[in-house]
């Protein structure tokens, strides 16, 4: 996650027998990643685990700006479709947490 760029968090629920799968769609080198790299506004994805809840999963994808998402999604919008139909059977639950810019300096106290 870098300071000053939009991004957007997702969190999972994984079926027990799909993790595997979660892990080499939704990975930092994962396909969605390289969907996403088409564009060259697309800065990452990160993936993290729960060690609480190991078929939990959250992840964060960077780009540098809303606008840069949007047009992302209205170029390749079939291909992202397609996709995120493949990976439904994957989870169990998926929950959209929030999306925005992240500011380049947070104060803290």
């Amino acid at each position: 996650m870098q300071p000053g760029h939009y991004c957007i968090f997702w969190t999972y629920l994984v079926k027990p027998d799909q993790v595997d799968a979660f892990i080499r769609y939704y990975g930092n080198d994962g396909e969605w990643a390289k969907l996403f790299r088409r564009q060259p506004s697309y800065l990452g994805t990160n993936l993290y685990r729960s060690q609480d809840e190991p078929d939990r999963f959250l992840t964060v994808d960077t780009w540098e700006t809303e606008n840069a998402f949007e047009e992302f999604k209205s170029i390749h919008w079939d291909d992202y479709q397609a996709m995120d139909d493949v990976c439904d059977d994957f989870t169990r639950e998926e929950t959209k947490l929030g999306q925005g810019d992240i500011p380049t300096s947070v104060r803290l106290g």
